[in-house]
């Protein structure tokens, strides 16, 4: 079996949440760049939006962080 039970410490322990958000936003905003139908742009501006309504910020890290201790 591999890995463990993962132990969220702080906030340098949701960094690949940080990083996996952002590249997720700029790839949406990249295909919404190329599309070339409304139907792909509004899929694409939908899918960024997403991350644009509910962002993962410093508070929303230290309010996850709040809710394990």
């Amino acid at each position: 079996m591999l890995g463990g039970p993962g132990r969220l410490r702080g906030p340098e322990d949701l960094t690949m949440l940080v990083a996996s958000t952002h590249h997720i936003a700029r790839t949406g905003c990249e295909r919404w760049l190329a599309a070339t139908t409304d139907a792909q742009r509004a899929d694409n501006a939908d899918w960024v939006a997403e991350l644009l309504d509910e962002p993962v910020t410093v508070a929303t890290v230290e309010l996850m962080l709040s809710t394990l201790t």
